[in-house]
Parts: C-alpha cells; structure tokens; sequence
C-alpha cells in the first residue's frame, strides 16, 4: 500500500540522515578541528553525538516525507540529471534556512544568524551536506530507475547466481497498436507510450508490483507469488492502471485524437532468476511462465476480453467474489506441449 511506501521512505531517510550526521561530526570536530568565533566548546565530545543522531531523525523524518508527498504531488517527468541537480538545490535551501532560523532565534538577532551562515564552519558544514544531499538523490533515483530494491539487489548480489522463484508475471499490451502509430505517426505515438506508461506508477506503488521489461509498447510486471496473489494486487492493479487512463480520457482525446485501450495476459509458476550481461547487466527471469502469459495476452483479441488468466492463478484466488472469473476453455497455446485452462476476468458492475 501507499502508507507502506511512505513508511519505507522515512526509514530509509532516517538511516541515511543519522548516519550522514554523524559522519559530519566525527569529521568536523574529530578531523577538521576549525575554531568557532560564536561557541566556545570546540572539540569533540560524546555529546555532539547525540545531537548528530537527533538532527539526523528530525531530518529524516522530515525529508522523508517530504520525498513522499512531492513524488505524488508532482508528476511531471523530467531528466535524471535535472531532478538530481534541483532537489540538492533544494535541500541546500532548506539547510541554509534551518540554520539562519536556528541561530536567529536562539541568540534572537539577525545579524548573528546572517554572520553564521556565512562563517567557515558553515561552509564547511554546506559542502558536507550538499554531498550527502547529492549521494541521497542519486542513490533515490537510480533506484527509482532501476525499480524499487532492484538497486539493493545488485549490491547485494542476490542474483549473481541463478536461483528459483514462485511469481506472477502480467503481460500487458496496447490494443490496435499498428493502427494507432500509422494514424497518428511514430513521434506521437512514442509520446503516446511514454504518457500512458507514466500513468503505472500509481499503482505499481499501491499494489506492490515491480516493472521488470518495457518492450515497445508492451509491459510485463511481477510480483512474489504470495504478494501477487494477496489481496488480490495483481488484479487489482490492471484494472486501477485502466481506472487512471479513463481518469485523462479527454486529455488523450484532445491530444492524440485515441483513447489508449489495453490487454493482459497474467499466469504464475516457478521461474530461474539470475543476473545477466557483463557490459549492460540486468536481473532475467526465465521460464515457461513468461511464455504462457504472453501467449494469453495475445489471445485477449480472440475472445474480445481485456484480461485473460491461467489456471495456476485461478486456484490461488480466494476472494472469487471480488471479480467475475468465467471459463474460457482447456486450450493448447502455441509452443506448449500441454493445454492450459484459461479464464476472462472482469470487473463487476459498479453501482
């Protein structure tokens, strides 16, 4: 869930914020040793320790909403380079404000606020703060890029040696796509797919999935089994992606003269995860799951349905009361020795 999210956020904050203060502290009093006109204690001492750690949760707490709320807020996309440069900018504001307020309200004169600001061991202070400013962006974006705990992962190596895992993996693809780039021509229709694609954060956030390959204009999602299957996310996530495109009909309409319409195509098992490539290295999943979703999202035209499932994700549901599942069929599905039994799943009419 969102609150989840958030809470991770903060956590993650706080950790990198008390740690970076205390680092800061070790550094400026234990190493740096620069005389302060304004305090007479110059030195290390247990202390400022304390005072690191309190600033760092303060800090975290507050930035780290601050990440959350302004990643909802705001969506419009820009360069990494840009987001990365303006939010260090950002918090070297704040950092510069906080201390100007801090000093001006305990020595309450503006003058001595303005004298410290600008001091050495402020300047000091700031080219500290802007490089854990700059690293705490960095390291937030790249995994923003990669997908969420994809980053952790590769520093972890948890994938260096192949290993098995039960997930869901969903195929969705955008219906009638020739015929939507011929009218509309390739450069639009690009700007089409970046905007629609935009429109999955949402709920990959709410319902936990992890975006594992944008390919043209189709996209495959995954989740843990048991994460997938609980409370129904994996469901629940097509039909709130197609909730928010409905959202921006008319947007879509006005700009691109299409409404986009898409289709999925969801089945579950056992697959081999491993880390691949030297040069241009990604976490790959293999297995014949991939290969029955994908061949179920192809059939959604066939049967005139939006989401098509297997059985191997129809036994695992609990709350069938939720959606309406109706049977399809036992079908033999291109490339596969055994046949399958396949299921349409649909939204109930909402009152």
């Amino acid at each position: 869930m969102v609150n989840i999210r958030i809470l991770k956020n903060i956590i993650f904050s706080i950790g990198y914020w008390i740690l970076a203060s205390i680092l800061y502290t070790i550094t400026r009093y234990g190493a740096i040793e620069i005389e302060l006109d304004l305090y007479d204690n110059v030195g290390f001492v247990p202390d400022d320790i304390i005072s690191a750690i309190t600033f760092g949760l303060f800090a975290g707490i507050f930035l780290g909403l601050f990440e959350s709320y302004e990643s909802m807020i705001y969506k419009k996309r820009k360069s990494f380079t840009f987001v990365l440069s303006t939010k260090t900018g950002i918090y070297i504001l704040i950092f510069y404000l906080g201390s100007l307020l801090q000093i001006t309200f305990e020595d309450r004169s503006l003058y001595k606020g303005m004298s410290f600001i600008f001091s050495r061991a402020e300047l000091i202070a700031l080219v500290n703060f802007t490089l854990y400013s700059f690293l705490f962006h960095f390291v937030r974006l790249m995994n923003k890029s990669m997908g969420p705990g994809i980053l952790f992962e590769y520093l972890i190596g948890k994938y260096f040696n192949p290993r098995e895992e039960e997930r869901i993996f969903l195929f969705i693809d955008l219906k009638s796509s020739t015929t939507i780039a011929e009218k509309i021509g390739h450069k639009s229709y690009s700007s089409l797919i970046q905007e629609c694609f935009m429109e999955l954060t949402k709920p990959i956030l709410k319902f936990q999935g992890h975006v594992y390959q944008y390919v043209g204009d189709e996209v495959v999602v995954t989740w843990e089994m048991h994460q997938g299957i609980k409370n129904l996310n994996c469901i629940h996530f097509f039909y709130s992606f197609l909730d928010e495109l409905k959202r921006m009909k008319n947007y879509f309409i006005n700009k691109f003269e299409i409404f986009p319409e898409f289709k999925a195509g969801m089945s579950s098992g056992w697959v081999t995860v491993a880390e691949v490539g030297e040069l241009k290295s990604e976490i790959s999943y293999h297995g014949d799951v991939l290969n029955t979703a994908s061949r179920l999202q192809g059939l959604c035209n066939d049967y005139g349905k939006k989401m098509l499932i297997s059985e191997s994700i129809y036994t695992e549901i609990e709350q069938k009361n939720t959606y309406n599942f109706n049977f399809i069929g036992n079908l033999q599905l291109k490339g596969k020795k055994q046949t399958v039994k396949i299921y349409a799943v649909e939204e109930k009419e909402r009152i």
